[in-house]
């Protein structure tokens, strides 16, 4: 042999010896038959093992949520709910609180109502006679629907504010 070179030399009496013996050892065992055995079995076992892990118990309905997933969802959306409507608004001026949304609509309502009212009044009063008392009224009735007006434009916004008590 050559330096590096790692093999060895095998006297061949004894190769032939140990192929002998070897041959000789595994005379009664079919070891392709043997595999093909040992994975059919082992193939049959994961299928069983793979069936019982796809099972789904008796009271579960394919394609429903869960009791307790709706549940968990709804407290989720009420926490979000609560995080959104503790945030102070960013608009809202310091001591003051945003006018609900009902009570808004509510106001704008009477708010209109008394405006016809003030109309109406101003109209059925007299052009022709310059009275002192009808003078007196129209200026009264003009005053008051100028304030009306006024506080009509700011109910027509979206958000109102008003004065913390």
């Amino acid at each position: 042999p050559t330096f590096g070179d790692e093999t060895t030399i095998i006297n061949s009496s004894t190769f032939d010896d140990s192929v002998e013996s070897k041959k000789e050892s595994n005379k009664g065992s079919n070891f392709v038959l043997e595999n093909i055995r040992s994975s059919s079995t082992a193939s049959t076992s994961r299928r069983n093992q793979e069936k019982v892990k796809g099972e789904v118990g008796p009271k579960h309905k394919s394609g429903s949520i869960p009791k307790y997933l709706k549940a968990r969802q709804q407290q989720w959306k009420d926490e979000a709910q609560a995080i959104i409507d503790n945030t102070p608004d960013p608009d809202c001026p310091p001591g003051h609180v945003r006018l609900p949304e009902e009570d808004r609509v509510v106001q704008l309502q009477e708010m209109n109502e008394n405006h016809q009212k003030l109309l109406e009044d101003w109209n059925r009063l007299p052009v022709s006679s310059d009275t002192r008392r009808v003078r007196e009224r129209r200026a009264e009735i003009e005053n008051s629907l100028a304030d009306l007006e006024d506080q009509i434009r700011i109910y027509s916004r979206p958000k109102v504010f008003v004065k913390q008590n």
